[in-house]
């Protein structure tokens, strides 16, 4: 019968060439596993390894995968069949055929998120090198798309590699969680066949077993996490992208950027579109809502599909789609084209000062912060930025019965955009030695991520290796 009904859609295929060398890992490490605790006749095995030896060579474009098969499962069984019937017999030994794509899944996901946290890594290398160079380059900083305070380019820059390097932690122990077999569950309840799923689990460079058979069958909750870690990723760098599209125009001018970043108009001669930022910008968009279908679809009841063929294909593409914004903001960065003279002719502004003169009247005058910013507020209604030290010191004098008395030097340190940076030393501020003591603090926290993913890197490199070379020892 069950060669009768081999309903597929090509939704269910169409990550067939992705998932395929991670099938056969699967694959590999289960027929090893059944041959070393002689679960199935040694023969039979031995055609089994060399049957999948050579599908593991095939590249994947040049697969026939065909619907009348099925599913993928189904595809490689009909693989093998052509190269030998009787081992085909004995392929479905001690698992159901969702086992095969779930290992594969989960042996691509780890993959795609080793790939993606050196692609987080290498942006915060040159966004911690971009920040260093840019520390003491005036800005405005802005709230609501307002003039709001002095900084530095440099500042406003380094402000990015907490939320990275943040999702950078988070992925680790995501990535733990993804790296717990689901191989050797049976159907739902484990099987009666001693399949040995630690070794089985160590063979396929997993950390552990999911410890829970039913629960290994498919984890809608990890699938959840990716799916809301890969969004998480996606908002901060649209954020930054956004930043750079309206700090690029005409109106800002503060920015200007690579040829290879942008793409012209077809219609309009004048244009350098910045097609990365928005890319970058999109993909944020998109992920956010995959995050709401990921959760949506893990409301179905455990083992059916429905739960897990649709992020199969998704989650995948969601991860390229991430890595690809990293690349391309790494080059936009790289290649960032910074109008100093437009920066530092907003960011010396004196209505940037405002707020430092009302912490000055309350530190110094002792006066009531409401007190002080509505005197402030008063003073530049009246002439904005001009002459404003003698309209403050009037409006000061009417307000409160009493002369302001600050000397040259007072103002002359109130009214410094770079005297205001500089004061702000306290941790975490804009001043050049705190920035440069964040950085050392960023970049330490980023050398730590790095020996970790390069260790899980190599492991993962040489697990694999490890798998094809057991098959073919196992037929010497």
């Amino acid at each position: 019968m069950e060669d009768t009904f081999t309903a597929a859609t090509t939704w269910e295929l169409k990550q067939a060439q992705s998932f395929w060398p991670y099938l056969g890992y699967s694959d590999l490490a289960h027929v090893l596993n059944l041959l070393e605790n002689q679960l199935i006749p040694q023969e039979v095995g031995e055609s089994l390894l060399k049957a999948l030896l050579v599908l593991q060579d095939m590249n994947p474009n040049s697969v026939p995968f065909s619907e009348k098969w099925g599913d993928l499962y189904k595809n490689r069984e009909q693989l093998i069949k052509e190269r030998s019937k009787e081992a085909a017999q004995w392929y479905g030994v001690g698992r159901a055929r969702r086992e095969l794509t779930t290992v594969a899944f989960h042996l691509l996901i780890k993959e795609k998120s080793l790939a993606l946290m050196q692609a987080r890594l290498k942006f915060v290398e040159v966004l911690l090198e971009k920040s260093h160079s840019y520390k003491d380059t005036p800005m405005a900083d802005y709230t609501y798309l307002q003039p709001a305070q002095p900084s530095t380019l440099g500042y406003y820059l380094s402000s990015f590699l907490g939320p990275i390097l943040r999702n950078a932690d988070r992925a680790q122990p995501c990535f733990q969680r993804l790296n717990l077999s689901p191989a050797g569950v049976g159907s739902t309840n484990g099987s009666t066949m001693a399949l040995n799923r630690e070794k089985l689990a160590n063979r396929l460079g997993f950390e552990d077993c999911v410890e829970n058979s039913r629960d290994g069958v498919w984890q809608s909750d990890v699938a959840l996490e990716v799916a809301w870690l890969l969004a998480s990723d996606s908002l901060v760098l649209a954020r930054l992208s956004e930043d750079f599209l309206v700090w690029a125009t005409q109106e800002f001018d503060y920015f200007g950027f690579s040829d290879e970043v942008c793409r012209g108009s077809v219609a309009m001669p004048q244009k350098k579109n910045p097609y990365d930022l928005t890319f970058a910008r999109g993909v944020a968009s998109l992920l956010s809502g995959r995050v709401s279908g990921a959760l949506c679809l893990g409301r179905t009841g455990t083992n059916q599909i429905d739960n897990r063929i649709f992020l199969y294909n998704e989650l995948p593409e969601s991860l390229d789609l991430v890595l690809e914004s990293y690349q391309k903001l790494t080059r936009v960065l790289e290649g960032l084209q910074v109008n100093t003279q437009r920066l530092k002719s907003r960011g010396e502004e004196s209505s940037l000062l405002a707020m430092d003169l009302v912490e000055e009247l309350v530190a110094n005058k002792k006066m009531s912060h409401s007190q002080a910013h509505s005197l402030v507020g008063e003073a530049l209604r009246g002439v904005g930025v001009r002459d404003f030290s003698k309209t403050f010191s009037k409006v000061f004098s009417e307000k409160t019965g009493q002369p302001l008395n600050w000397s040259a030097e007072q103002w002359q340190t109130v009214l410094s955009s770079q005297k205001s940076v500089e004061r702000r030393k306290d941790r975490g501020g804009a001043s050049s030695p705190s920035l440069l003591k964040s950085l050392s603090n960023f970049k330490s926290w980023s050398q730590r991520l790095e020996e970790l993913s390069n260790k899980q890197n190599e492991d993962w490199k040489n697990k694999k290796k490890k798998i094809v070379s057991e098959a073919k020892e196992a037929l010497l």
